[in-house]
């Protein structure tokens, strides 16, 4: 009798050591529609070496929706996998299909196990209403402090900011462009001397030349009125007529002018004793340039 015994429990134990145990469970029983259902699928146990593949689930259909899924792992082996589902019509409705596959030792795929439907009644939303449980509707309203440091910091923050721009503003330099503020009692003739006599001619060249262009041009401006200080010396030239002198003097004059343009945008070298003669010349044209 022992011996039958012994016998019956080393039968079960080896057909138990040899079993695959799937599980197929979902979170609830009773949901409403587009509610998110959390379907866990586990195996357990093994035979002759035999792995568990638990494959990703792909469905579509318009009652059923798969919001995500993922592996479930114990000792970086693959348990189960979980899957989150919504359905979006009212009725009793059934998990899907799906397939747990069994490996053989190589990797192959022996054989599959269908895992056993769960039912599940998806009820109307309004129908939820009706529920004596009351869910929350919304998460708790923070307390504002007594003292409102933020605004106090920003507030503050804003006045140094406009005091400093304020502070700034005071701050800056007023430029001042001088005038050229000739006495209306000199002629035109005295005042381009006086800006011969001081006229430097240790300078650069180009500058000494650019101001006896302008003294001659403004002697001519003051002198006739005509505005020879915004004409250029092409067109000068082509209004011969406005000018009431004789041809000498304007031919030196215009001969002045074209140097002192060579000298300022043709960048002509000029010898300093030239700049003595022209100046001398720049003299003598204006105490001339006009017939008594």
């Amino acid at each position: 009798m022992q011996i039958i015994l012994f016998y019956l429990v080393f039968l079960y134990s080896s057909v138990f050591a040899q079993s695959i145990y799937v599980t197929s469970e979902v979170d609830t029983s009773k949901a409403s529609i587009g509610d998110i259902i959390t379907w866990e699928i586990k195996g357990k146990g093994s035979q002759q070496n035999k792995k568990l593949e638990f494959p990703e689930l792909n469905l579509k259909g318009d009652s059923i929706s798969i919001y995500s899924q993922r592996l479930i792992f114990d000792d970086e082996l693959a348990i189960g996998r979980i899957i989150e589902i919504a359905f979006w019509d009212t009725g009793r409705f059934y998990t899907p299909s799906y397939y747990v596959n069994v490996l053989d030792p190589q990797g192959n795929v022996d054989h599959d196990i269908e895992m056993e439907k769960v039912a599940i009644d998806i009820v109307s939303v309004l129908t939820s209403l009706s529920d004596v449980k009351v869910r929350p509707v919304k998460g708790p309203v923070a307390v504002k402090a007594v003292i409102p440091y933020r605004e106090i910091l920003l507030i503050v923050l804003c006045l140094v900011i406009v005091s400093a721009i304020i502070w700034v503003l005071r701050k800056r330099i007023k430029y001042i462009y001088p005038k050229n503020s000739y006495s209306i009692i000199k002629s035109p003739i005295e005042i381009a001397n006086d800006r011969l006599s001081a006229l430097n001619k240790k300078g650069f060249s180009k500058e000494f030349y650019s101001e006896l262009s302008h003294i001659t041009r403004e002697y001519i401006e003051y002198s006739t009125y005509i505005r020879t200080l915004e004409m250029t010396t092409e067109e000068i030239i082509g209004n011969r007529d406005l000018f009431y002198c004789d041809d000498d003097s304007f031919s030196r004059w215009i001969g002045l002018l074209s140097k002192a343009d060579l000298v300022k945008y043709a960048k002509q070298s000029i010898e300093p004793y030239e700049m003595d003669i022209d100046k001398d010349k720049v003299i003598d044209l204006i105490n001339n340039f006009f017939p008594e």
